[in-house]
């Protein structure tokens, strides 16, 4: 039960925010101009991205809507062989988080409102941030269970 509210409370907080925040970019920001918080590094830069990470693929939002579904399904699918050890369930609730997040504004806007922008990396948003760090984090836990596995 533990896994399970891990993974549904942490997945709520992320929409929330990331909704939330996203509402106040959509209507304070300009489209397509930069806010600079840390010139030239860092700017507040609102953009409606119908494509997936680093715009690619632009132009399909419903498909990545339908690829976030096919994941959500497979998640709860396979819900039995997520391990409850660990960081394991607030990785995965952040990885559903952000993919929530963005599955919402791709149903209700046809495009994924992006806005932090650091000049060197494409714009992004919360939900893009949760996923990054959900799957960077599940990929360390894999890592450290076989470097103790390999250990023995």
């Amino acid at each position: 039960m533990r896994k399970f509210a891990t993974i549904f409370a942490t997945a709520g907080l992320v929409v929330v925010i990331d909704q939330l925040v996203k509402l106040w970019a959509r209507s304070a920001l300009v489209l397509n101009r930069d806010y600079w918080l840390f010139e030239p590094v860092l700017s507040l830069t609102h953009i409606q991205n119908t494509g997936v990470g680093f715009g690619l693929f632009s132009g399909n939002p419903m498909l990545f809507f339908w690829v976030g579904v096919m994941f959500l399904g497979a998640l709860v699918y396979f819900y039995d062989r997520i391990p409850a050890r660990g960081m394991i369930p607030l990785y995965v609730g952040l990885l559903v988080g952000g993919t929530l997040g963005n599955m919402i504004d791709r149903l209700a806007f046809s495009s994924v409102t992006d806005f932090i922008n650091f000049h060197v990396w494409p714009v992004f948003n919360i939900a893009d941030m949760s996923a990054f760090v959900g799957v960077v984090g599940l990929i360390l836990e894999e890592g450290r269970k076989k470097g103790r596995s390999s250990a023995r």
